[in-house]
């Protein structure tokens, strides 16, 4: 009966009692107020509770087509990730240059000496063959006799626009004499010294420069200091005696010097753009000893850089460049080049570069080995300021450079032939959603299952898989028989499906666990320990270069439960919050209540007992009131009666009542909120299997048996 009916009987019996007494002709006519006392049955909440409803996520749960039900469950045991398997490690190199092959600018210098000089040389020395020579200009000397022991005097040699000091570690010095004279010379030595400390640098004898022709010899210089103000001169020149000479004092003699290769031990001068060092080389990578026998091909990369750290004590600009030949995106490589600014004050100059290699691919197999190596150029140059400076052999750029943070995206090659071992614990939420102090499942049934999807094949050693129950302190081991007591074998995708998974399962029983499948799950377990070893690449070899993994790929081992809700079950409670209903249209007015019972109307169709338990909660959900106590008789509901099959013939119905004067009832009436009802479920006699169907419900309503006093008053 619904609320709303008991409320009309209500005012029903109000409006007719009083009308029993009046009617045509009657005349009575009470003199004081009629009052007496009338009991109604008020539903005030009611709770339809099965197994599902325990069940937040119905997927936890599958009803078969007996109708009984089964609890499929899935739990991540552990994910292994691409870093278990390889790291790539970071990769640098240290370079240290010294400016071994650091040159000095030069050019041709170039100093010339007429005849005309020649011939004011001769007279200064009292030969009256430099006056016949001035007196003879453009005219033709029927015979010029021979000439010895002429001296050019000092040349002054300006080499200032070069260098302002060069101390060399070695060179060559190329000298070049044109004789432009109508004459011949012979047995021509040449001098060549620095101006202000006068040593000799060059000394050398050449025995015939012949009339219009020129002489060139090159010269090794080592360990030398050269000024940039320098004298040449030449001695002892003889010119032999000839018939018929031409007479023109503006015909000359012209002296070149070139500097070639001077590779200096320190110099002031203004340096030419030049390169230091340009190399082109094999970066291999070295992996760490137990990554030893990795051999990758190539690499995708999700994150990482290249890293240059330059440093430089050279009072010039540096320019370095330094390029991962190995390294592209869309075909360019990856590749710095910057200034390094000059020292300045005695103190090196210092700059850091990154490049970003995110979304490269690193071609591993530049290189002899075809795979590890990776093919890498840079270089070293000095740029041209105009500027005069110092530089010496001690001064030193350093490089540090290489790729570092490499998070792969992709690997590719043979990642090696490696035994990670994992343990640890894994919380577990089996079973947690139900309320149960035991059970023992009849057949529960469990697959292992390897999702891999790496590029390879590996054994898997379970060494431990023990269930652990927090509260109650057992553990059970299903690891030490059965089929997991050996190897177990799982395959992996192949090249090209870089993207695939395989799936490998090893189903899970009592046959096949010798029993210990049961008392796995009847332990209740709410956390996992697991100690299992993979064995990446058992069947494979170096060389063998078919591996592969991405950034996400990983080895996945999931327990998938299959629990058939069959067995034996004690303490097994099954609980449903409900508001109470305790409006004035529901309850009518409280305070014509004099009394009466709260009573719980049962129905059982659970194969088994029921312990009922109703506790009433304020809108703080503090406890109110239980229904529970002795004073409301037995709370057990007798089982239903089922077939064979356990379907349901007959239903079993209890009423378990509690009564309450009238301050209490309006106590609880004023206050109560929250109904929460509590059915415990427990398997008797003690130990008896049986399956709970999915069409199994416990129907309760809590009502009030109320007593109400009705008053009439005849005056009115």
């Amino acid at each position: 009966m619904k609320a709303t009916q008991h409320v009309r009987t209500l005012a029903f019996l109000l409006v007719l009692l009083p009308l029993l007494f009046i009617g045509e002709g009657c005349n009575f006519k009470p003199t004081e107020p009629i009052q007496w006392d009338a009991d109604l049955l008020v539903p005030i909440a009611s709770a339809d509770v099965s197994i599902t409803d325990l069940l937040q996520d119905t997927t936890y749960i599958s009803t078969n087509a007996d109708n009984s039900l089964s609890l499929v469950f899935q739990d991540t045991l552990f994910q292994t990730s691409l870093a278990d398997f390889i790291e790539i490690p970071d990769t640098v190199v240290e370079r240290l240059f010294t400016l071994d092959s650091l040159e000095i600018r030069t050019n041709d210098i170039v100093e010339e000496f007429s005849l005309g000089f020649l011939a004011r040389r001769l007279q200064d020395q009292g030969n009256f063959v430099g006056t016949i020579l001035l007196n003879s200009h453009g005219d033709t000397l029927d015979f010029f006799p021979t000439v010895s022991g002429i001296t050019s005097g000092p040349l002054e040699v300006d080499a200032t626009n070069f260098f302002e000091f060069a101390e060399l570690r070695s060179g060559k010095l190329r000298i070049q004499i044109d004789n432009e004279l109508p004459l011949d010379m012979e047995d021509v030595t040449f001098v060549l010294k620095n101006k202000n400390l006068g040593d000799t640098l060059l000394y050398d004898t050449y025995s015939n420069i012949p009339a219009n022709s020129a002489f060139g010899k090159v010269y090794e210089l080592e360990n030398v200091f050269i000024e940039s103000d320098l004298v040449g001169e030449m001695v002892n020149l003889t010119i032999p005696a000839k018939a018929y000479v031409p007479v023109d004092t503006t015909d000359f003699i012209r002296f070149t010097m070139e500097g070639k290769e001077l590779k200096i031990v320190s110099a002031t001068a203004v340096f030419p753009e030049q390169t230091i060092v340009d190399s082109t080389e094999i970066l291999e990578y070295q992996f760490p000893p137990e990554f030893a026998d990795v051999q990758i091909t190539k690499v995708g990369v999700r994150s990482g850089s290249m890293r240059v750290l330059a440093q430089s004590t050279i009072e010039d600009t540096i320019l370095f460049t330094y390029e991962i030949l190995s390294a592209t995106q869309n075909g360019q490589p990856a590749g710095i080049t910057r200034k390094l600014f000059p020292a300045s004050g005695g103190s090196p100059s210092l700059q850091e570069e990154i490049f970003d290699l995110s979304n490269f691919t690193l071609d591993l197999t530049d290189g002899p080995l075809g795979y590890n190596t990776m093919l890498q150029r840079y270089s070293i140059g000095l740029l041209y300021s105009g500027n005069v400076i110092n530089i010496g052999i001690d001064d030193t750029i350093y490089i540090y450079y290489g790729i570092i943070e490499i998070d792969p995206s992709y690997v590719e090659g043979y990642i090696g032939r490696d035994t990670i071992r994992f343990e640890g614990q894994e919380a577990i939420d089996l079973l947690d959603f139900l309320d149960i102090g035991g059970m023992n499942l009849a057949n529960p049934r469990a697959t292992l299952v390897f999702d891999n999807s790496f590029g390879l094949d590996a054994r898997i050693e379970v060494n431990e898989l023990n269930s652990f129950n927090s509260t109650t302190g057992n553990s059970v081991n299903l690891a030490s028989s059965g089929i997991l007591s050996q190897p177990l074998e799982i395959l992996g995708p192949d090249l090209p499906d870089t993207s695939g998974h395989v799936i490998t399962t090893f189903e899970l029983n009592n046959a096949n666990t010798n029993g210990n499948l049961s008392s796995f799950i009847n332990n209740l377990p709410n956390e996992i320990a697991y100690d299992i070893a993979i064995e990446a690449n058992h069947n494979g070899s170096q060389g063998n270069l078919t591996n592969f993994a991405t950034g996400d790929s990983e080895i996945n081992i999931y327990f998938d439960f299959e629990v058939p809700m069959e067995g034996s079950f004690s303490e097994l409670n099954l609980v449903d919050t409900t508001e109470l209903n305790f409006s004035e249209e529901a309850v009518g007015e409280v305070e014509a209540i004099n009394g009466g019972q709260l009573k719980i109307l049962l129905e059982n169709e659970y194969p088994f007992e029921v312990h009922t338990e109703a506790v009433i909660y304020d809108e703080n959900w503090t406890v109110v009131d239980t229904l529970t106590s002795e004073a409301m008789g037995n709370n057990v509901i007798s089982a239903s009666v089922v077939d064979g099959n356990g379907y349901l013939l007959e239903s079993t119905t209890s009423t378990i009542a509690k009564s309450f004067d009238r301050d209490l009832i309006k106590f609880i009436l004023e206050y109560g909120k929250y109904v929460v009802f509590r059915f415990t479920i427990d398997t008797k006699p003690e130990g008896q299997e049986v399956k709970i169907l999915s069409t199994y419900q416990v129907h309760a309503k809590l009502v009030g048996d109320f007593e109400y006093r009705v008053n009439y008053n005849q005056g009115n």
